[in-house]
């Protein structure tokens, strides 16, 4: 219960200095975990568990939504993964490691990003993620 109260306290900080500051960019420069945004074509997120617990539920979601990975590379600090929907449209997923424990997650669906997509993609990741 403390942890979610800590995370929504976080939130609620951050919001208030996007308002005030007028900036989405603030959001994902703030690196809270839980925290969300789609700029620029790319959905980034940060999530409280490792890469490899990250890497491994994006794997999974992209098994189970039956997207074709065309590439898969996956070094200590760094994961991308590049698969295909049922419409040929490629995903991309970026994970790097900002800290122990914590990962970055970059998703872009298409050329120039799909945000509802991406937003879809993230939340069945992070479905997976949950105890």
């Amino acid at each position: 219960m403390c942890h979610r109260i800590g995370l929504w306290v976080i939130g609620m900080c951050i919001g208030c200095a996007i308002l005030v500051s007028g900036c989405p960019a603030v959001l994902v420069g703030a690196g809270a975990v839980g925290t969300m945004a789609y700029l620029e074509g790319d959905l980034k997120s940060v999530e409280p568990h490792s890469i490899d617990k990250v890497y491994a539920a994006t794997q999974k979601t992209l098994k189970d939504l039956g997207m074709m990975v065309v590439k898969d590379t996956k070094e200590k600090a760094r994961a991308e993964i590049s698969a295909r929907d049922v419409e040929d449209r490629k995903a991309t997923i970026v994970l790097t490691t900002q800290y122990e424990g914590i990962t970055n997650i970059s998703i872009r669906i298409g050329v120039f990003g799909d945000e509802t997509r991406s937003r879809s993609l993230y939340m069945k990741i992070h479905q997976l993620l949950q105890p």
